[in-house]
């Protein structure tokens, strides 16, 4: 079992860029035995941006799977002004085209598009800055009904 230690994070939303800035020291954990989930980070980072924003997916005891809400939903956020409601679905940098490819496979999402909800897949994978320590860096992809685009991180 690892020891138990406080991650520092340190997000904030950059309106110049348009985009979220975050900051996670490496190599610190938020709990015994495991590091800050994608979900924990992405999270914090819809919160800072404004969102009120709410974890969707959770453990199902009798299968022993995780259950996304309508299949690919980990996290639900909103926000009044500007309007607007997401589902998110958190993962690593690397796993983002596989959940792209599973979130267009399913019905779901173009009912929860039909109905003016946005689809963010957001990514995190670990950056050097400045020549320095790493830091979590989210990459963002909004999928449309045709298309998907890369939002500004």
């Amino acid at each position: 079992m690892r020891p138990f230690t406080v991650a520092t994070f340190r997000y904030s939303w950059d309106h110049a860029r348009g985009g979220p800035s975050v900051e996670v020291r490496e190599g610190e954990n938020t709990h015994e035995g495991g590091d800050v989930t994608p979900t924990q980070r992405t999270l914090k980072l819809l919160r800072a941006a404004g969102y009120t924003a709410a974890v969707v997916e959770r453990f199902n005891q009798f299968a022993g799977v995780r259950q996304d809400l309508f299949g690919f939903g980990d996290l639900i956020a909103a926000r009044a002004n500007p309007k607007d409601i997401v589902l998110v679905q958190a993962t690593s940098t690397p796993n983002m085209a596989a959940r792209v490819k599973k979130i267009r496979a399913l019905p779901a999402h173009t009912e929860w598009l039909g109905a003016g909800g946005r689809i963010l897949v957001i990514g995190w994978s670990k950056k050097r800055q400045n020549g320095k320590r790493q830091v979590w860096v989210p990459r963002i992809v909004e999928l449309t009904a045709d298309k998907e685009s890369e939002v500004a991180a």
